[in-house]
Parts: structure tokens; C-alpha cells; sequence
């Protein structure tokens, strides 16, 4: 009986010897989930962008009425002191008349 060399010899079929499914593999499932983590981190990054804008505009128009309404009161107030401060009728006399430093000094007033 003759003893039979069992050993096995692949055959080759012309592929370039590269590297092995096995660790073809791991690297291409990696490489996948590294494309669909870095799809879904820009597309919140763009829109976590968008909503931050939309947000800034918003604040922003609330600030303009608010201090348009602020300006307006204050502008009200400084006209009512105006017209309060003209109906005085002690301080029309006085810058009515040609004010000399004797008479300043005898009403009070300083300058």
C-alpha cells in the first residue's frame, strides 16, 4: 500500500494574493460605520446650525421692539420734561431778562 502526500494545495486562479476575507472584513464593516457616523454628525451639524440662526434672527427682532419701545417711552419722557420745564414761568423770567451776576446771586441761581 502506498502512502498518499494529503496535504492540500490551493489552486490558483489568477487573484492577486492580497489580504484574506478575514480581515477584509472587520475593516470594511469599520469603514461603513465610520461613513454613516460622519453622514449623521454633518447632517446635525448643518442642521443644529440652521436652528441656531433661525433662533439668532428671533432674538434678534425681540431686542429691536423692545428697545424701540424703550427709546420711544424714554423720548416721551424727555418731551414732557420739555414742555414742563418751558411752562415754568420763574425760569422764562429768568432767562428773559439780561441776567447780571448780582442778580443771579440774589435769586439763587449759580452758574
Amino acid at each position: 500500500m502506498s502512502v498518499s502526500n494529503n496535504t492540500y494545495q490551493p489552486v490558483d486562479i489568477g487573484r492577486s494574493k492580497g489580504i484574506s476575507l478575514q480581515a477584509r472584513l472587520p475593516i470594511l464593516i469599520g469603514l461603513l460605520l465610520l461613513l454613516i457616523i460622519g453622514a449623521f454628525a454633518t447632517i446635525s451639524y448643518i442642521y443644529a446650525r440652521k436652528f441656531a440662526i433661525q433662533n439668532g434672527h428671533l432674538r434678534i427682532k425681540e431686542v429691536t421692539e423692545q428697545m424701540s419701545t424703550i427709546f420711544a417711552r424714554s423720548a416721551q419722557a424727555i418731551g414732557r420734561a420739555h414742555l414742563q420745564t418751558s411752562k415754568n414761568e420763574s425760569l422764562g423770567a429768568m432767562l428773559s431778562k439780561t441776567a447780571t451776576a448780582a442778580d443771579s446771586l440774589e435769586g439763587g441761581y449759580r452758574f
